[in-house]
């Protein structure tokens, strides 16, 4: 088996499925940046984040599901692989409900995100109180998505992410500027996509592995042994979500203490950051599944080997991106803003973004090995360590640096995250 092939033909759908997600989230700027209120880009942004951290505190359907099934996969098991579907797909729904139930408190916390820029409440609750309707969508594409990588497609996942976005682009836009929606229309053309999307992936998951699900029961639903891995590895991940979520819910409120320009700024530099997390989450998608695979068939060789060539890759990835963005990162801030000012205050951080690939890229691959072998648990552990080294660095950076003090800690903290994660994995893997 030639590794570095195997590795791309896994990685590269993803890449382009995972690059699809920030042109998405860049459209939604540019359409936010382009309205009549100023105030629009930052609403969306922190409405955006909020909803986006409501979510993920359910990120570990999405790991979880890539593990076991690919698991399943190297150990040849047709109807765990089914199950994993199956019991993924209902806890996704359940918890969907939850959030649209709970949604009007969900909303309280905007206050607390934007008192240093009231002027964003009022788009960024409009924002909220469509885009919740999406959640049992949202959850349901983490499982579907981590299923087909699971069994070692990425293509499908790739073709359907492609559609949603262009769905998602093309309902937003014509809610914005034809149904005068405001940013409600932003938030619409999302919701729409996402159950578009879940339709295409399970019909596809049914009629592409009917031999799957031939020997499937309504039973496997409630598989109680299936129930408790996802809740064992919840555990876990939650908590890493919880303390994932508040450092970017921070990282909005700091930015709003010093008014909606810098919260601007902000989510224009974030968008650099965004296309690299996903562009390197393409290889950690590789890496879970082919690691489960190799986990599950025993095959501690192939693992090592498969490690080896991952981890060659990202060390190529992460200085490249880094001298694109040095050379081009004004002309990309400039496509996505019409506001000259809100650029200039952008330019002023830019070198802390030239800095994020090269001391972040081995956390993004380490976590996906991570989730291969399901264990959760030194994703926990490098995260905590990090989160600490995150609000340490800004409240001591804060009163020399005043605002760059935000991105001193952003990068710390993934600097902290990519070394303990290599400490940990190292450790791992030796064991197996």
């Amino acid at each position: 088996m030639n590794m570095n092939k195997t590795i791309l033909k896994l990685a590269i759908p993803n890449i382009i499925s995972n690059i699809s997600v920030p042109l998405l989230s860049l459209a939604d700027t540019a359409i936010a940046g382009r309205m009549t209120n100023a105030t629009s880009l930052g609403a969306v942004a922190m409405a955006s984040t909020l909803v986006s951290f409501t979510f993920w505190l359910w990120g570990f359907l999405r790991m979880a599901t890539t593990g076991f099934t690919a698991q399943a996969y190297g150990a040849g098991d047709s109807h765990s692989q089914g199950k994993q579907l199956s019991v993924g797909a209902l806890i996704a729904v359940l918890g969907g409900l939850l959030i649209i139930l709970i949604s009007p408190l969900l909303s309280h916390f905007l206050g607390f995100l934007g008192n240093g820029a009231p002027t964003l409440l009022p788009e960024a609750k409009a924002y909220l109180r469509v885009a919740y309707w999406g959640a049992p969508a949202a959850l349901l594409l983490y499982v579907c998505n981590a299923w087909f990588i699971g069994m070692q497609n990425t293509i499908v996942p790739m073709a359907v992410t492609i559609i949603s976005n262009i769905l998602n682009i093309t309902f937003s836009f014509g809610f914005v500027y034809f149904g005068n929606m405001g940013v409600e229309g932003i938030a619409l053309g999302t919701v729409v996509a996402q159950y578009s999307s879940v339709l295409i992936l399970l019909g596809t998951a049914i009629l592409r592995y009917k031999g799957v699900f031939d020997s499937w029961k309504w039973q496997d639903l409630l598989s109680l042994p299936e129930f408790f891995s996802y809740i064992h590895i919840a555990k876990y991940l939650i908590l890493r979500t919880l303390m994932l979520g508040s450092i970017n819910l921070f990282f909005i409120k700091a930015g709003s203490h010093y008014g909606a320009l810098t919260v601007g700024a902000n989510t224009l530099l974030m968008q650099l950051f965004l296309t690299f997390s996903y562009f390197m989450d393409g290889f950690a998608y590789a890496g879970e599944a082919l690691t489960g695979r190799f986990y599950g068939a025993k095959d501690g060789s192939s693992l090592k080997v498969m490690l080896r060539a991952l981890f060659r890759i990202g060390l190529i990835i992460a200085p490249l991106i880094a001298l694109i963005y040095f050379f081009w990162g004004e002309n990309f801030l400039s496509l996505l803003s019409d506001k000259p000012e809100v650029v200039a205050h952008a330019l002023q951080s830019q070198v802390w973004v030239i800095i994020i690939p090269i001391v972040s890229f081995m956390a993004f691959l380490w976590d996906g090995v991570f989730v291969g072998l399901t264990n959760s648990k030194p994703m926990m552990q490098a995260v905590s360590l990090a989160w600490m080294v995150f609000f340490l660095a800004y409240f001591v950076g804060a009163n020399y640096l005043g605002e760059e003090a935000l991105w001193l800690a952003f990068v710390s903290y993934l600097a902290t995250r990519s070394l303990f994660s290599l400490y940990c994995g190292v450790r791992l893997v030796r064991t197996i």
